[in-house]
């Protein structure tokens, strides 16, 4: 609490007082720099006493130098962009808080910790504000727990006081230096918070609901404490009566379904203590905790750990509580000068295409089920889930395009809702995708609504989940990673340049205009605020796409229509381009529509304006194309087509049909000009038709040499139902999960239930040239709510072309090669929240090779204990035949890269072997013979 002198005598009579009083910057120290906890305090004059020394103090710290600037009014949250980074693996500029001693410290492995800084942090601010960010999110800071016997606490989410710094981090004063160095530069800080649980200091063996001590023990382990030394959740022993009768822990084991309701709530996540959110105790100690740093710091905004594992009420106290000793957040930020702290929380939960739950979930911690406010924001994750699966594994446009949708109609506050493409919790984009699809991720979450997160090391193109950006860090390979002129570095800064420039991308509401449900390519939207707006276009595809009979202004009053579109950024590929302006009154069909050719990967960026463009094009010719009249709605394969020749000259002129926009693999019409006829014939090629998928079928005149697009028929559906065949199945022995030798074990975790790694069948089907593996599996775990499906196993594929030039056998990463005689050209490594595609190009025992934009698209069936998964039809389009293909599959699991191996085994570590012996459980090979 905060002591009020007149309320013990004495003080407020004082002249010199008086003087405090009528100094706004002496009052503001003031309030920053004296919590009180005479709550401890015996006597009236020992309160008294303490409130002059610190008076004193003041005093003398004022006549030294400046107060620091840790309050400030709260910004327009919707304008901000995110840097987030790990304290510990961003900068060391104290080299001497490193190791306390404990054996915690050791830069050489990810487990331990690095070295980095709060004062690091501040040394780097001009490189994060040079990047575009405005605001800075720091993981806990707060004291931890440095070891649980397996993995060390360097992230800061173990804690174990919320109320004092973790030394390795540094002091009071270094974090109210950075606060203060962020104000100066017109930037915020966010703290990341925990409310669900401490670290990991005690675990059950055999539970008992009845009986929370049965089965209970402390771990032996923990460094450098037992228990937590912050009142009250030191207190986490119920085979104690005072420990128990409190209640400040659930005394549960971990969660092994994350399915069930309870078990989230309630039940330990990954073995971290799990607090008593019901209870008024816990409740007040942490909101005594946070509001600490709120005062003492400067904090401008929360982000809520795990925050769907708490109950929204407990979160709702947390933020709105009326207690005059500890009040909630947002009273305490009103009291500090903040009129809108900010808090978002974090809620690990992806859709599928088609599918909301997960949206609905985490915007029940934004809106309670009465409509009472909760958090201000939630973390995107089903954004997240859909970028990746668009931009990074080439799925269709229209899974993204169906996300905004959703996100707009679903959610109460879009545009608070932090977006990002990765973090510590997940994969690196570039882990599994490429950095053009990185790019393109970018400039979606720079011009949707929502407040762009970057994870530090992006902009450095990092593929190491938690590698350090400092030279002498973990992951670093020995050199610091703060290059301001790296490519994706000034490529972000771009982007977050037009994002500022133009407030119709962090305020505005987008209309997806156009997006593509048969796989990669046209992805279009504008974005509208108080009169502006704005269009955003994507080429998603790795080849030339055409964007056919785009209606720009849908939805727009004439009023609101710009006569221009003024290109404001640009890229193709790598490169940027800026797009050229647009005279609509030129540019558009007789109809009112749009059409443009777009280069692989291309993304541009108009806004609209009422200058006309200086150099004045003709318009489009009115010739208009008609699609045959015997085009059928569905198919199962290739047919032939008869049309007519829209013109009577062929000259320097192409007809061509083009499906889903595709301008690479279109067919070109060749007419049968003569005196009598001018009949065309086509047989439509349909292998790079995706299966059970509506095409987007068009015919396109354009000019010859130069491709300029002449004209355009009007767009028809044609259905494609594949006839899918069975070319070769193998069954493999039950129970041989077991290892190359047939002496692993499975991780002692009881979550992993026996035959979760083993392989009983494996079937390939093929529909001309596109490819099914189906997998059938001793058992199907989805305990862990996978964003695939399935979880605690990850499936490896290796796929080999009939002739094996440029073929390998390395095994990446799993420590072993393919049999003799075989080889393989694709990679395909699928976890419950990954699904990452590799050439040999570049692989190796260390490196994975060239990732692909593209996935396989996978389907789970529980009851038959199956995982199919669909590879992407253009895979092996240059294949003659896929007799002789070689494919093989293994399972082992992932996390961050292949669970490691030893004799001992661990929680999620597999046993029975030595580290360096290969990283697989069970294996089938299978050749499709001619």
């Amino acid at each position: 609490m905060y002591l009020n002198c007149n309320r013990i005598g004495g003080l407020s009579s004082s002249s010199d007082f008086q003087k405090i009083k009528q100094n706004r910057r002496f009052l503001n120290r003031l309030l920053d720099e004296m919590p009180m906890l005479f709550s401890n305090l015996r006597s009236k004059a020992t309160a008294l006493s303490a409130c002059v020394a610190l008076w004193a103090g003041l005093l003398n710290s004022a006549a030294a130098g400046p107060a620091l600037k840790l309050h400030v009014p709260s910004p327009d949250w919707r304008d901000q962009i995110i840097y987030f980074l790990m304290t510990d693996r961003f900068e060391d500029a104290n080299p001497h808080n490193n190791n306390q001693g404990a054996g915690e410290f050791n830069p050489q492995k990810e487990s331990h910790y690095s070295g980095g800084d709060l004062a690091g942090v501040k040394k780097r601010l001009a490189y994060i504000q040079g990047l575009g960010a405005t605001a800075v999110w720091i993981t806990p800071p707060v004291a931890n727990q440095w070891w649980n016997g397996e993995y060390g606490g360097y992230h800061g989410y173990w804690a174990s006081d919320f109320k004092r710094l973790d030394p390795h981090v540094g002091t009071l004063k270094e974090y109210q230096e950075l606060s203060d160095a962020l104000h100066r530069k017109g930037m915020y800080l966010v703290q990341d918070i925990v409310l669900n649980h401490t670290g990991d200091f005690f675990r059950y063996k055999n539970w008992n609901p009845q009986d929370p001590a049965q089965g209970f023990e402390l771990k032996p382990t923990s460094v450098p404490m037992k228990a937590p030394t912050q009142a009250p959740f030191h207190m986490n022993d119920p085979r104690n009566p005072a420990h128990r009768a409190a209640g400040i822990y659930h005394w549960t084991p971990d969660v092994n379904n994350y399915n069930d309701r309870q078990q989230e709530l309630n039940f330990q996540m990954s073995g971290l203590d799990d607090l008593n959110s019901e209870n008024p105790v816990v409740r007040r100690a942490l909101r005594d905790s946070y509001g600490h740093w709120i005062r003492q710091v400067g904090v401008d905004a929360f982000r809520l750990d795990t925050a769907v594992f708490v109950p929204p009420d407990a979160v709702q106290d947390f933020l709105y509580a009326k207690d005059p000793k500890q009040p909630g957040m947002r009273i305490v930020g009103q009291q500090t000068g903040r009129q809108d702290f900010f808090t978002f929380g974090e809620g690990f939960a992806i859709d599928k295409a088609g599918e909301t739950k997960a949206m609905r979930k985490i915007e029940g911690y934004v809106r309670d089920d009465q409509g009472k406010p909760v958090m201000q924001g939630m973390l995107n994750f089903p954004l997240y889930g859909s970028v990746g699966e668009v931009m990074a594994r080439g799925r269709p446009t229209q899974e993204l395009g169906e996300r905004i949708r959703q996100m707009m109609k679903l959610h109460s506050d879009p545009h608070r809702m932090p977006s990002f493409l990765d973090n510590h919790d997940v994969d690196r984009f570039l882990k599994g995708s490429n950095e053009v699809a990185l790019r393109q991720s970018l400039a979606v979450i720079m011009t949707l609504p929502g407040i762009p997160t970057l994870y530090y090391g992006t902009e450095q193109g990092f593929k190491e989940q938690r590698a350090a950006m400092f030279a002498a860090g973990y992951g670093s390979g020995g050199k610091d990673h703060f290059d301001t002129q790296a490519p994706l570095y000034l490529f972000t800064k771009s982007l977050a340049q037009v994002r500022k420039q133009h407030r119709v991308f962090s305020r505005g509401v987008p209309t997806v205009l156009r997006d593509d449900a048969a796989g990669a390519g046209v992805l279009a939207y504008r974005m509208d605020h108080g009169g502006q707006s704005a269009w955003v276009i994507f080429n998603t595809a790795e080849h030339p796409v055409l964007l056919d009979n785009l209606d720009l202004m849908q939805g727009l009053s004439v009023s609101q229509r710009p006569r221009t579109l003024t290109g404001v950024w640009g890229v193709e590929g790598a490169q940027f381009k800026m797009p050229q302006d647009v005279d609509l009154r030129a540019a558009l069909t007789p109809t009112g529509l749009f059409n443009l050719s777009l280069a692989p990967r291309s993304t541009f960026i108009w806004v609209g304006s009422t200058k006309p463009v200086l150099e004045r094009r003709e318009a489009p010719t009115a010739l208009k194309l008609k699609l045959p009249a015997n085009l059928p709605t569905q198919v199962s394969g290739d047919f032939d087509l008869t049309g007519e020749w829209p013109i009577t000259s062929a000259a320097n002129v192409e007809c061509v049909w083009v499906v889903n926009g595709d301008l690479k693999n279109a067919q070109v019409i060749q007419p049968a000009m003569g005196a009598a006829t001018r009949e065309w014939q086509l047989r439509v090629d349909t292998s790079r038709w995706p299966d059970q998928t509506a095409q987007r079928v068009v015919l396109l005149l354009r000019h010859a040499q130069t491709k300029e697009v002449l004209a355009v028929s009007d767009a028809q559906q044609v259905y494609m139902k594949k006839e899918w065949q069975l070319m070769a199945a193998i069954d493999d022995p039950v129970g041989d999960d077991l290892g190359p030798q047939g002496q692993y074990v499975y991780p002692q975790d009881p979550t992993y239930v026996p035959g979760t790694f083993d392989i009983e069948r494996l079937e390939v089907w093929s529909a001309g040239k596109s490819l099914r593996l189906k997998v059938k599996m001793g058992a199907i775990n989805r305990s862990w709510n996978p964003a695939n499906g399935f979880d605690h196993v990850a499936f490896t594929f290796f796929i080999g072309k009939p002739d094996a030039s440029n073929g390998l056998r390395v095994m990446p990463l799993q420590q072993d090669h393919l049999p003799e005689s075989t080889h393989w050209h694709y990679r395909l490594r699928v976890h419950g929240w990954s699904n990452a595609l590799f050439t040999a190009q570049g692989a190796s025992a260390t490196a994975e090779g060239m990732a692909l934009p593209e996935g396989a698209k996978i389907q789970v069936d529980v009851a038959a204990r199956t995982v199919q998964f669909d590879l992407p039809a253009s895979l092996l389009a240059d294949v003659t035949s896929l007799k002789g293909l070689q494919l093989s599959v293994n399972t082992w699991d992932y996390d961050n890269g292949y669970r490691k191996l030893s004799p001992q085994g661990g929680g999620s570590e597999m046993g029975g072997g030595q580290a360096a012996q290969p990283l697989w459980m069970d294996r089938v090979l299978l050749e499709l013979k001619p």
